[in-house]
């Protein structure tokens, strides 16, 4: 299980939730008018768990329109992959930075995201000759992270929620992510 953490953007209504996705736990609302969130994540792979940490604003001209940032810490556990046609298993762990953007239209909202990702990967299984040590070592880099959604709340209660996210790294691939869900919150 993974512990996360989010900022949204506020609406207009203040019984509206305050964010773009995910379930995420109001943190606090600064004077200013930044929100900040978060929420634990868990992938559905079962061995991915993280956080992620947002931090979210409505322009004050300009009331639908929000902007954001967010921070996402992700580690994935025995993923298997392949390396020079041998299969392995492969230990991920990446910290994420992006920026968001959200349009509000009463009770739908659209939302997009970009930044980068830095990853690096430890081999959870030996592979066959010498060159071995010279694989584990070289497993890391930076990839870009992009992403866009969109939310539409039927009640304060009710809320339905489409998103896409996508890590541009051959070895990241489980944590490319299409979610859709309709949720009631008690």
């Amino acid at each position: 299980m993974a512990f996360a953490v989010g900022a949204g953007v506020a609406l207009a209504d203040d019984d509206m939730p305050i964010h773009y996705s995910g379930d995420f736990t109001e943190l606090a609302t600064l004077d200013n008018g930044v929100v900040l969130e978060g929420a634990e994540l868990a992938m559905p792979d079962g061995a991915t768990s993280g956080f992620r940490l947002l931090a979210g604003y409505l322009l004050p001209r300009l009331p639908r329109l929000g902007v954001g940032a967010e921070i996402t810490y992700l580690v994935t556990d025995e993923t298997p992959t392949a390396i020079d046609n041998q299969s392995v298993l492969l230990n991920t762990t990446s910290l994420q930075g992006a920026v968001t953007a959200g349009l509000h239209l009463g009770n739908f909202s659209l939302f997009a995201k970009s930044g980068l990702a830095d990853w690096s990967g430890d081999l959870e299984t030996t592979m066959a000759g010498s060159d071995a040590q010279e694989q584990d070592m070289a497993m890391g880099g930076t990839a870009q992270v992009h992403g866009f959604g969109a939310r539409m709340n039927f009640t304060p209660r009710t809320v339905a929620h489409l998103q896409y996210e996508r890590i541009d790294a051959p070895r990241l691939e489980h944590l490319n992510l299409t979610s859709a869900k309709i949720s009631y919150h008690f």
